[in-house]
């Protein structure tokens, strides 16, 4: 928070957005010394913000007898006796209130946002990886478990934080000494503008599919994809992945920035021999090849800004290169050495993501695919990798969430797997047993619904024959089910797995 903050510095910020539709004028030479959207946490000073379509007029009341004195919102309340801004946009205007009453700390952050349907939280992971190395523990990163301001690391149930949460957690990082911040952006974050009047350097567009179309995410395909091309057009460097659904349509809206298409060498070139003059003329291509990938680790060469360059990580998969790449590319848009890069990427860990474990000649593994396209590069990398003799599977699918997934995931089961163990994977409101049936209706192979999902991993790795992979997805270490509109804790499919090693020594 700065000192000594006058409201009609914020007026004049709202005014110049279009925003402000009404104020009272006793409100302009009010200095609020804190801001909160939630009545409980208000105390005397403080900026009260009027948010959500359940939002009641006791709630601010509440606040004003809690000390409250003034309030945002998108309507007058003409049963109070406070200042107030009424606004049109109640969630853009939050969002700059929020800049505004801690100083705008992100842009004193070198800003590298992630967005796209899948790969998110690896490219913020390596990223974090390299930044750390490279600042010496001076980069921020903000993903869909966990915020890590520097020196402190909070747990988070939203992959991109509410605009007042995330600006207090970018004004930690700035006074934890932090000079970078990576962090994943997700559609609803969009959607809702949790991050509107922000700046980043480097905006990455992994890919977009079809999953979060449902009555409680996106009505369509195309609010989904409109949500997070709106979030490159806040960046100065768009990192774009040349396979990605709906390619041209995302190079339109961003052909004003810098743009670096990545991906397999096959796919880059023929982006790159066209001749219709589509691609603006500073547009860079980066191209994957002479990828040499095994159980254990990745070799691949890049070919970008005319070198061609080599690298080694013990991350496996080709959908993990294509991440690495994303994360490389964007940390030498923001200036980080090709051989720290090198360096940095040869050992890392990224929680919960190809996860393995070894136990006689037996593997599990950990991963979060929990949609068809992370699903089906999933099974693919194993069976060309791995060669197992059985795949046992143990999944489930969220509840409120994009129906079709149950069919999807159903289906790929039934295509690579042996045995399929169905099981809880954040309900909400839904039954977990009418979601498993649901998803059973296409599996003919062994299946069997076993609610308790710890009972449910722990069955399958009793059972685990010579040979046998089991994978189980979709939460990683996650230690949380979303049950009935709370978060209910549990062990995590990494605690269950290690606890079960423990009891089952090799010797």
């Amino acid at each position: 928070m700065k000192e000594n903050l006058q409201l009609t510095t914020l007026l004049d910020i709202l005014d110049q957005q279009k925003l402000v539709t009404d104020y009272s004028e006793d409100c302009k030479d009010i200095s609020p010394t804190h801001i909160t959207i939630n009545s409980k946490d208000v105390v005397p000073g403080t900026f009260f913000v009027c948010k959500g379509a359940s939002f009641k007029e006791e709630y601010l009341k509440s606040a004003i007898s809690q000390g409250a004195i003034v309030y945002l919102s998108q309507q007058k309340y003409d049963g109070v006796d406070i200042p107030y801004i009424i606004v049109s946009d109640i969630r853009k205007a939050m969002a700059l209130a929020a800049r505004w009453f801690f100083g705008n700390p992100g842009d004193n952050l070198t800003k590298v946002g992630i967005t796209g349907t899948k790969g998110k939280t690896t490219v913020t992971f390596v990223m974090k990886d390299i930044l750390d190395k490279y600042t010496d523990n001076r980069c921020a990163a903000f993903s869909t478990h966990e915020i890590d301001v520097g020196t402190k690391v909070f747990e988070t149930t939203l992959t991109t934080p509410e605009p007042i949460e995330l600006q207090t957690y970018f004004d930690m990082a700035v006074n934890e000494g932090c000079t970078h911040c990576i962090m994943e952006v997700s559609s609803q974050a969009m959607k809702m503008n949790r991050i509107y009047g922000e700046h980043y350097k480097v905006g990455v567009f992994t890919n977009i599919d079809y999953d979060h179309i449902s009555p409680t995410e996106h009505a369509s395909m195309e609010d989904y994809l409109g949500c997070k091309v709106s979030f490159l057009k806040q960046c100065d460097n768009v990192v774009l992945y040349s396979d990605t659904r709906y390619f041209e349509t995302i190079y339109n809206e961003v052909r004003d920035k810098h743009v670096v298409v990545y991906g397999s060498k096959e796919s880059v070139e023929k982006l790159m021999s066209r001749d219709d003059d589509f691609f603006e003329k500073d547009t860079e291509f980066a191209s994957i090849h002479n990828e040499d990938l095994t159980d254990h680790n990745s070799y691949f060469e890049l070919i970008y800004g005319g070198e061609n360059r080599a690298y080694n990580t013990n991350l496996i998969g080709d959908y993990n290169v294509e991440n690495i790449v994303a994360a490389i590319i964007s940390s030498l848009l923001i200036g980080i050495p090709n051989e720290q890069i090198r360096s940095s990427i040869r050992d890392i860990y990224v929680p919960g993501r190809l996860q393995v474990y070894h136990w006689k000649d037996r593997t599990f593994m950990i991963d979060y695919a929990h949609n068809y396209i992370s699903m089906y590069r999933l099974y693919e990398m194993v069976k060309k990798t791995m060669k197992p003799k059985s795949i046992t599977v143990v999944f489930g699918c969220g509840g409120e969430r994009y129906k079709k997934r149950r069919e999807d995931m159903g289906r790929l089961a039934e295509q690579y797997a042996d045995k399929v163990v169905l099981t809880m994977e954040d309900p909400g409101f839904e039954s977990c047993e009418d979601i498993c049936k649901e998803i059973k209706q296409y599996i003919t192979k062994p299946c069997y619904i076993i609610v308790d999902r710890e009972e449910a991993l722990t069955r399958a790795l009793d059972e685990a024959q010579p040979g046998e992979l089991v994978i189980t997805t979709g939460k990683g270490i996650e230690s949380t089910q979303r049950i009935n509109g709370t978060f209910v804790q549990c062990h995590s499919d990494a605690q269950v797995i290690e606890h079960w090693l423990t009891e089952h020594p090799e010797k």
